[in-house]
């Protein structure tokens, strides 16, 4: 009898990661694969759902509509342990640093359900920054039973934390992967249809400057989200040249900052979120980008984009050492120096080496290890 492993996802970033991991488990047919979606992110996860061909449970969990994190927490438990415990599952896939991943953690744990960790060994070692995700991340490797790195070093932090070294593989990030599918579609045709996309979600790409922008970190929210906010209002102002595209995360918090601080003004086009093929060529389009994600930072180095990061710590520190990404975090000086100094290079592509966080083949090696191990 086949095993039975579950993907559980609850995000958008999971999905994306995930995506390529579960259809490479799924063409295989040595496992009995399902996915089980949380409903964390209810707004915008059904798109790319279905873009990643997940087949998810039929009966849905609960609609989590309250931001409170805590309450968040009691809606996923109970649905998610009566699946596990249903489907008699023996594994479940979890991704990063998100509250579906610790929670259903936990969950397998305490039915001694085998817990395979993608993106494990990422660290900043300050439960603050990022927050709550650093704490999520230990958690999860507390209690994982195999962890699938990105780099080296992610290695070395669990080691250096006595996780067994037999259970645990470089694969790379399966990001990597999805936006290696994503690009070779790239044609006129289909560009064309992702123009039309973006078009009708608030912002016409033509041959002007794009800068394109993105803010929803927690630990940012408060005096650093507003200085960003005064920051970028500034910098439209004196490059009135440059469009300032920025998608609105569906937090509420950063919806109502966003529109009080930088709405109707002439260069700044606040959009509706995008969907990932049409936030892939966006990125694509842009001559760089300003951001506080974590998956963005895996992402740009294969699109060959420098990244100016809005955070004030960050546990990808291999594009930093390279010279892809520069941490700013909310000040205003660091973010207009290093700003000055990009917009001026004519040599975007020649520092692209390659990408540190994979290659495109990371499915392959976690379904093979897995395969020998499990």
């Amino acid at each position: 009898m086949r095993k039975k492993l579950c993907f559980v996802i609850g995000t958008r970033p999971e999905i994306i990661k995930l995506g390529p991991v579960y259809n490479y488990f799924r063409k295989k047919r040595k496992f009995h694969v399902s996915s089980y979606f949380t409903y964390q992110h209810t707004e915008i996860g059904q798109d790319v759902i279905e873009h990643f061909n997940f087949k998810i449970q039929k009966k849905k969990a609960r609609i989590i509509k309250k931001t409170d994190l805590n309450q968040k927490m009691s809606s996923i438990i109970i649905d998610l342990k009566n699946y596990l415990i249903k489907n008699n599952i023996s594994g479940i896939f979890v991704l990063g640093d998100t509250l579906t991943a610790m929670i259903a953690s936990i969950v397998a744990f305490n039915l001694k359900v085998k817990i395979f960790y993608v993106e494990s060994g990422l660290r900043t070692y300050d439960h603050l920054e990022p927050w709550p995700e650093e704490g999520y991340r230990r958690l999860i490797s507390s209690v994982a039973d195999y962890h699938f790195c990105p780099t080296v070093d992610n290695k070395k932090n669990l080691l250096n934390e006595n996780i067994n070294n037999k259970k645990i593989c470089v694969s790379g990030n399966p990001a990597i992967d999805a936006i290696h599918n994503e690009i070779k579609k790239y044609n006129k045709k289909y560009e064309l249809k992702l123009i039309n996309k973006i078009r009708k979600k608030g912002y016409q790409v033509s041959n002007k400057k794009l800068i394109l922008v993105t803010i929803h970190r927690r630990e940012n929210f408060g005096k650093r989200f507003e200085n960003i906010c005064n920051t970028i209002k500034y910098l439209s102002k004196v490059y009135k040249n440059y469009d300032f595209v920025i998608t609105i995360h569906p937090n509420p918090y950063v919806k109502k900052t966003l529109m009080n601080y930088l709405a109707n003004k002439k260069n700044i086009f606040l959009i509706k979120p995008l969907f990932y093929p049409e936030f892939i060529f966006a990125l694509k389009k842009s001559i760089f980008v300003m951001s506080d994600s974590g998956g963005i930072q895996e992402e740009l180095p294969t699109l060959k984009k420098y990244l100016i990061l809005l955070r004030e710590k960050t546990e990808r520190e291999e594009t930093i050492k390279l010279g892809y990404s520069f941490i700013c975090g909310s000040s205003k000086k660091k973010i207009i120096n290093v700003f000055r100094k990009l917009i001026i290079k004519s040599d975007y592509d020649n520092k692209f080496k390659y990408n540190p966080f994979g290659d495109g083949k990371s499915s392959a090696r976690i379904y093979n290890f897995v395969k020998r191990n499990f």
